[in-house]
Formats: C-alpha cells, structure tokens, sequence
C-alpha cells in the first residue's frame, strides 16, 4: 500500500495489466516494434506488479490518453491486417485496456486527496481482467527497485530478494522517444472532472503536456510567476461550450495552480 500526502491508496497494478506486460514482453521477443525504453521499463514493473509512485500512475494515464487514437489504426486489433501494430505493442506495454482504466481511476483518486478530500478508495474496483495461463513468460528474472527519468535518459536500477549487489543500467533517449513525435497528431481530450455535487465539477484546464503547433512543441509553465488568475478567480469567468462564445453555460468559480502536479484546476 502506497502513502500518498499522508493518505494511504493502493497503486499496485491488477493482473489483468501484468497479463498484457507479459504479453509485450512476448512480442518484443518474437521481433515486433513498439515502445520506448520507457516503455520497457514500466511493462517490466507492470509484470511484476509492483506498488507504483503517484508521479508513474500520472504518466500512465497521460499516455493513455494521448495514445487513445491509436485503437482506430489498422493493426491495433486482433485479426486486422499488420496486428499487432507498434500502437497496440505499446498500449500493452502500460498495461492494455485494463491499464487505461485502472489509471484513470486512479488519477482522478489522486486528485481528490491533492484537494484534501480521502474520496473513493479505488483499490476494490478493479477493471474485468482476462485470465490468460502465460506460462514460463509469467516468471520475469529481474525485479526493478527504482527508475529515474531525465530530459535525456532513463536509468533503470535492477535487484534481487537475496543479497546479490543491484545493477544499474542507462538507457538514452531523444525527444521524439519521450513524446513519439513521429505518430503525434492533432486531437482533443475531455478534461479529468469530479462532480463535487448536481451543480459544480472540478476540472483540469491545462497541464506542462507538450502540444504540437506550427512552430513546434509548445508547453505552458505552470508557476507563480506565469499565470495571472485574477480573471478567472474574479467570479464572473464565464464557461464556455466549445469556446463559443454565444454558448455560455456556467461560471468559474474558482481556479488554483496545483504545483505538485503542475495543472491548473477549476471548480465551474
């Protein structure tokens, strides 16, 4: 059980996601392409169902929903044409559909304790899992400690249960590793909402995830010194339907910069 701001929550993944890590590790073997070094590392974690950090469960659910668009592509499903395409290799990597659910829940869990509230402890409701018998391929022989990602690498430190010394490895990476620049595309996102009751949800309205535009990747800073809320915090910011401006069908009530995950939020 993982203890996230003095609140404990289970972040260890089902077996349902372990089945779909195994079933990478599997694929990777028989040659296929897909996934980062990144990706390798957290399908290795995921196979052994390891207890997760929050900062891991946040980037699962950020791929996950910056990969969605990768199921409409040929391959992605069994019996379709090129399967399994480098998308759905990848998807399985984080876990398969049971990991996109189960971070999902998760994120939002997580963003009820940032706000001070216990909320919904999601440890019971677990996504339907496929029972799959893997095998050999279930038993992976190292067992990860720790993983550090930087601007420019990941460093993976590898260990046993006995007393054998722990083995640390680098891996390099470029940006286009990190945010596959090569398969982005332009696409939208519903925004992460909790009800607080029948008339008001909270919501992330941005986070620092890099945007593709016609000069490149921008990302927005999310600090003190950058954002001016006073609009937003001045009670009559008006909600809008699609930015339209003649559909108005709320207010914002209130926003606030959430530092530890580097978001702005609002209550609407």
């Amino acid at each position: 059980m993982a203890t996230y701001k003095g609140v404990e929550i289970s972040l260890r993944p089902t077996e349902g996601m372990a089945a779909e890590a195994r079933k990478f590790k599997k694929w990777r073997e028989e040659g296929e392409q897909g996934g980062t070094a990144v990706a390798v590392a957290r399908a290795t974690q995921l196979a052994n169902r390891q207890e997760l950090s929050a900062d891991i469960v946040r980037r699962m659910h950020s791929f996950f929903s910056r990969h969605e668009v990768d199921k409409q592509a040929e391959g992605f499903s069994a019996g379709e044409e090129g399967y399994p395409s480098k998308g759905r290799v990848a998807w399985a990597a984080w876990g398969g559909d049971a990991g996109q659910t189960w971070a999902r829940a998760k994120d939002a869990a997580l963003d009820r304790i940032d706000e001070g509230e216990r909320g919904i402890e999601m440890s019971e409701i677990e996504p339907i899992e496929n029972k799959v018998d893997m095998g050999d391929n279930a038993q992976m022989d190292r067992h990860i400690q720790d993983i550090v990602e930087t601007e420019d690498s990941v460093t993976i430190t590898f260990g046993k249960s006995d007393a054998t010394p722990p083995v640390v490895e680098t891996a390099g990476y470029k940006d286009d590793d990190r945010l596959d620049r090569g398969e982005l595309v332009f696409r939208s996102r519903a925004a992460d909402m909790v009800e607080e009751d029948d008339r008001r949800v909270r919501m992330s309205i941005s986070s620092e995830e890099p945007v593709e535009r016609s000069f490149g990747l921008e990302v927005l800073r999310h600090n003190e010194g950058a954002i001016d809320l006073s609009r937003l915090n001045s009670g009559s910011a008006a909600l809008l339907l699609d930015h339209d401006q003649t559909k108005v069908i709320g207010v914002i009530e209130r926003t606030y910069l959430d530092q530890a995950d580097r978001k702005l939020r609002s209550v609407v």
